[in-house]
């Protein structure tokens, strides 16, 4: 019998640990049977359709492309190799906050760093590239005794630098970008909000949201 765990359980026993989700999650989340489940974890990947494979890494909080590659290649073709991608164009995806997920309770003062995850998903390399604050002086908030948000002073959510470079990302590629912070000295709701710019200093993407930071600052 051989005992030697496959790569693709691996991957989304790591997901799973790190995401703190159960196979029985994974499943009902993903939509699929906890056989089928254990069938692709073994390897038997034959009968699994791209959407199943799809879905689980979705479900496991992981980049499909990246599992797509252990299920279809039975390797880890790792970073900097291009592949194929589904949208012609600029186009970005986000994959998951990998810390600081929106509500997250930070201290007073406390230094964090967040770090979202992002899928070059078009067809455009990202090359010097960097991730630049948008936002302005922002309200910090307390709750009422109705539960509603009232503005109690102005500040910004301070952060080391308000740009940061973005690894070069080939299509097909995910890049983690971190951002460090620190935390407003007295208890409050607050968001800081990022966007990709080019070499120039041009917005990639001014009709797109962009990525943000929102935490509640607590007293100790």
């Amino acid at each position: 019998m051989n005992s030697t765990i496959h790569p693709i359980r691996k991957a989304i026993d790591q997901a799973c640990k790190q995401h703190k989700i159960t196979h029985t999650y994974l499943c009902a989340r993903a939509d699929i049977s906890r056989e089928t489940l254990y069938r692709v974890l073994r390897g038997e990947v034959e009968r699994a359709t791209v959407t199943t494979i799809y879905k689980i890494a979705r479900a496991a909080k992981i980049a499909p492309i990246s599992l797509l590659r252990l299920v279809y290649d039975d390797i880890d073709l790792g970073p900097g190799i291009f592949v194929q991608t589904k949208y012609s164009g600029d186009i970005p995806s986000f994959i998951n906050d990998e810390t600081f997920p929106d509500g997250s309770t930070v201290y007073v003062n406390a230094r964090f760093t967040k770090i979202w995850n992002f899928q070059n998903t078009g067809s455009v390399p990202w090359i010097n590239r960097r991730l630049k604050r948008v936002d302005e002086e922002l309200a910090l908030c307390r709750r009422n005794s109705a539960g509603q948000y009232e503005p109690v002073a102005k500040s910004y959510l301070e952060s080391e630098s308000n740009e940061v470079l973005i690894a070069d990302t080939l299509p097909g590629m995910t890049v983690a970008i971190a951002v460090n912070f620190r935390a407003p000295n007295l208890p409050c709701d607050v968001i800081s909000t990022w966007k990709m710019i080019d070499a120039e200093g041009n917005l990639c993407f001014p009709e797109y949201s962009g990525a943000w930071v929102k935490i509640s600052v607590v007293a100790i």
